[in-house]
């Protein structure tokens, strides 16, 4: 692939893949929330800018918690110590996106992505609640 695209090409291959899911939650955010206040091509970049250096900043303070961190990888095989860690990572990670963005965004516009980032975090939950309910191994039934 490097060859191919050769070495520009392939650092710019290289950083999408990096931001998939940066690019993903902003899509979201433009689909929903922020179809009332909609983002400029410039504000788009300069937050996925945000995301990326945050979450570079949390992954060099090593504070990561990884979702599939349980045994065998499954959300269903997590702690709630370590759920609530990840969620709390998220929230720490969202609201240092959040504050800057604010430096970009209008009142209007910083209000519908806190919103949206809050709801996210609310869906997160939910998604590691049920995975945890699916996923987890089923108790020993009780005896006679």
């Amino acid at each position: 692939m490097k060859s191919f695209l050769g070495e520009a090409g392939y650092a710019q291959y290289q950083d999408y893949q990096q931001t998939v899911a940066e690019r993903m939650q902003l899509m979201a955010y433009q689909q929903t929330a922020g179809a009332e206040f909609p983002l400029t091509d410039q504000q788009t970049e300069q937050l996925l800018g945000f995301m990326k250096e945050e979450k570079q900043n949390l992954a060099a303070s090593g504070n990561q918690p990884s979702p599939g961190a349980g045994q065998g990888g499954s959300p269903g095989n997590l702690s709630d110590t370590q759920v609530e860690q990840l969620l709390q990572t998220q929230q720490a990670l969202s609201q240092r996106v959040y504050d800057r963005a604010r430096t970009i965004l209008s009142p209007d516009q910083a209000n519908a992505f806190g919103t949206f980032q809050t709801n996210q975090i609310q869906m997160m939950r939910m998604g590691m609640t049920m995975a945890r309910t699916m996923f987890s191994p089923d108790p020993a039934p009780a005896g006679p």
